[in-house]
């Protein structure tokens, strides 16, 4: 009897082994993730580029409350740079960066109201994967690519026409009804820490202590215009 159970054991402990020597190994888990768990319904999540404990949460805006995006939303405000995903309060939202259609007249504009532009998307021309976002703004335009280190955002911009690149850096706008980091969002000052491209931005009076610091460099390729 004793023999039977041994036997058996050790048939159940083969089996195992070959199962899982048969189990195959996987070289990257991120084609696994699925960025866009969470962003319906009242989930409240963002797909933005990120890295673990990261700085930076960088992300399409499709709304100014909550997380900011919404899978049912069909048009783009811009690009922030921090998001809280998952929260029951929003936050954030801020810096927001948008490339603008090249007809823009940019040099008649002498007034811009917050939120004043967004583009229609479709999310079959959006993509999301750990680190990396990609959205195509303006029926195919301009495509958006964003990407982010621990202390930097870095957004690249792919006009398919040369020409003039506008882009706006709406520093008015932010989460609606935040409820941890500042009330109001209206930008009362900025200006040059004396460092090309550093800037600080204060919110309004009444939270004289609540700023914020950004350093912007532009970078072009060869053979286009800014």
């Amino acid at each position: 009897m004793k023999n039977v159970v041994f036997l058996s054991v050790y048939i159940c402990l083969s089996s195992m082994l070959v199962a899982c020597e048969k189990a195959p190994a996987l070289d990257n888990y991120s084609g696994l993730v699925n960025k866009f768990v969470g962003t319906g319904g009242d989930g409240r999540v963002a797909p933005v580029a990120s890295v673990p404990f990261g700085m930076m949460q960088l992300g399409a805006d499709t709304r100014s409350f909550g997380s900011g995006y919404h899978y049912n939303d069909t048009t783009i405000l811009g690009f922030s740079h921090l998001h809280k995903s998952g929260g029951g309060c929003a936050d954030f939202l801020d810096i927001l960066f948008m490339p603008l259609p090249q007809r823009t007249a940019v040099d008649e504009v002498h007034e811009l109201p917050s939120q004043h532009f967004r583009s229609s998307f479709s999310h079959e021309h959006e993509e999301a994967v750990p680190g990396h976002y990609q959205v195509d703004l303006y029926g195919g335009d301009v495509s958006v690519e964003l990407t982010a280190s621990r202390r930097c955002g870095i957004q690249r911009y792919t006009y398919q026409e040369a020409g003039r690149m506008p882009v706006l850096i709406d520093l008015e706008y932010g989460s609606q009804c935040a409820c941890t980091i500042q009330p109001e969002h209206d930008v009362v000052m900025v200006e040059n820490c004396g460092m090309e491209n550093e800037h600080i931005y204060r919110s309004t009076e009444e939270i004289p202590d609540d700023a914020g610091y950004y350093s912007l460099i532009i970078a072009k390729e060869p053979g286009t215009q800014a």
